[in-house]
């Protein structure tokens, strides 16, 4: 017999997606905007995705200047354009936004839409993620390995 009711995986899945989202600072409005987007996206009915992302996006939305990027990567629903969507993932990057900073990895990878210059310099304060100081050298073994 099959129940309509969602497993207790499932619920706490959903739990952990809408803890994530309102911790990203997206309210109700800008949420039902972005769903909109992408169930237009998934509908290929781009042109309403990039209405519903764009001004999203616009407003510092992370989520939708990463759509944004995708869009232009693939050239769905504009022209395809690296160096804007390298700019899209470079905003959601910026937000701590980890699928943004992953694609803007990737642009830098096989040199898409970016150059060597634009690379993030070790005197960047993200580089402090890292352990180092930004003016301190790349270590020439990593512990444990050597």
């Amino acid at each position: 017999m099959k129940t309509n009711r969602t497993p207790l995986a499932g619920r706490a899945v959903t739990r952990l997606i809408l803890a994530a989202v309102l911790s990203l600072g997206l309210g109700a409005p800008a949420w039902a905007d972005y769903k909109a987007g992408y169930e237009a996206y998934k509908a290929d009915d781009f042109a309403t995705a990039l209405s519903a992302w764009l001004p999203l996006a616009n407003q510092d939305d992370a989520l939708a200047q990463h759509a944004l990027g995708i869009m232009y990567k693939q050239g769905r629903g504009v022209l395809q354009d690296d160096g804007e969507a390298a700019a899209w993932f470079r905003k959601a990057a910026e937000q701590g936004l980890a699928a943004g900073q992953y694609d803007l990895g990737r642009m830098y990878s096989v040199g898409r839409g970016v150059t060597r210059d634009d690379a993030p310099k070790r005197t960047d304060p993200a580089f402090a993620m890292d352990g180092l100081q930004p003016d301190q050298p790349f270590p020439e073994t990593v512990p444990g390995l050597t």
